[in-house]
């Protein structure tokens, strides 16, 4: 009978380990899928923010100064931008490398869309901007979708 004692005893024993260890790495697999999802959802961001502003910027460049509705217009984009900016931080950050690669092209697109006459009173249109706003969307929406691939993946939770 003792022998009995020892092996049930040790079968519990065996299947509460099992149990403890499976709900453990469950756990931690799950924060990993968890934190994968959110990146995801950052870089889905970042990209719907991108369109956004290609698309104001274009309206903008595209016609002359008429006031309130063009501040109105670039306060808007300013805004988008300085999100952009800060979810392109956040989503890198643990890569100096990928955050410099895309601070890089997020620099020249802001550039594209923010300097020059931007928010100057009495602006003439800029039709010649509009294909580097455009090209420079692009390249960022590829950079961001790029280096949004190289980041390290999760086994972990962290």
């Amino acid at each position: 009978m003792n022998s009995f004692w020892t092996s049930a005893i040790g079968a519990a024993v065996g299947v509460a380990f099992t149990t403890l260890i499976k709900t453990w790495f469950d756990h931690y697999i799950s924060g990993a899928t968890l934190k994968s999802a959110q990146q995801d959802d950052d870089l889905k961001a970042i990209h719907e923010t991108i369109i956004d502003i290609r698309d104001r910027a274009i309206a903008y460049w595209r016609k002359n100064d008429s006031g309130r509705d063009t501040y109105e217009e670039a306060a808007a984009i300013t805004g988008r931008m300085t999100f952009l900016g800060q979810v392109v931080e956040e989503l890198f950050e643990e890569d100096s490398a990928l955050k410099k690669a895309a601070t890089m092209e997020l620099n020249r697109f802001d550039e594209c869309v923010t300097h020059g006459n931007f928010m100057v009173a009495n602006r003439e249109k800029e039709t010649s901007r509009l294909k580097e706003i455009e090209d420079n969307a692009y390249c960022l929406l590829y950079r961001t979708r790029r280096c949004r691939r190289k980041l390290k993946r999760h086994i972990m939770k962290t």
